[in-house]
Formats: C-alpha cells, structure tokens, sequence
C-alpha cells in the first residue's frame, strides 16, 4: 500500500476563503506548510492530504523522497525564525480531478498535527479508500 502523510490543517484551514476547490494553490501551500517532519516515517511517502475537523479537504501526490524536501531557511540578522529549526515543506503536485473528489469524501481521527500512514489504491491508480494511520509513537 503506498504511505501517505496526513497534515492537521484546522486552525490554517480557517483563514481560507470557503469553499477550497480543487487546484487552489492556497490550500496545498496550506497543506505543503513547513511542518516538523519524522524523515523515518516519511520514508516512501507518495501522498499528502490535508484534515480539517476529521474531513480530508486536500489530496496532493508526493513524487520527491521525503529526505530531499525543502528546509525551512535559518534565520538571519534583521529576520528571526525560531520555529524553523527541523521543519520541511512536502512538495505535492495536484492530483487528477477524480481522485481529488475520492479522497476529499473521506473522515479521518487526527491525534497530532501530523500523522503517518497507508491508502489503499486500485490497479489503475485510483483510491479505493481504507486509508490507515500508524499508531501514535
């Protein structure tokens, strides 16, 4: 089953203008982020989706190994960036419009701001659902 990152987008999400479609390049900036990312659980990662209140309201593919996303920019004089150490932008790239409509009808229980798991997919490519996240560590 091929890995996906799953990313609390609650208190981001709320900031959007409502409704999210599909392709807004807001909310995969919203679900890319620069989240504080476990490279050994992220290993193999080829999906990321964003949750909002137990709802997936984004789906992106992920096609760049998790150990050459980008890092976040230390700081420098005149421009502070404390929370930036360890954290990583997920490049994710827009699925096609069905599988985008698949995964985005699907409820999820986050325990953290970023969780790790599996999603089942058919021989076409297409999601089939029982998506499953690894137990909290």
């Amino acid at each position: 089953m091929p890995r996906a990152i799953f990313v609390n987008v609650t208190k981001l999400y709320k900031d959007l203008a409502q409704p999210v479609a599909y392709g807004s390049a807001v909310l995969r900036n919203c679900t890319s982020g620069w989240w504080r990312i476990n490279l050994v659980k992220a290993a193999g990662v080829e999906y990321a989706f964003g949750v909002r209140k137990s709802y997936v309201v984004s789906a992106y593919a992920v096609n760049v190994p998790a150990t050459s996303w980008p890092v976040m920019p230390k700081a420098t004089p005149g421009r502070p960036n404390p929370e930036g150490r360890n954290r990583l932008y997920i490049p994710a790239t827009d699925l096609s419009k069905n599988n985008w409509v698949s995964a985005t009808r699907w409820t999820i229980r986050m325990y953290g701001p970023i969780c790790y798991g599996d999603v089942v997919v058919d021989a076409q490519g297409s999601f089939v659902g029982g998506l499953s996240l690894d137990p909290p560590t």
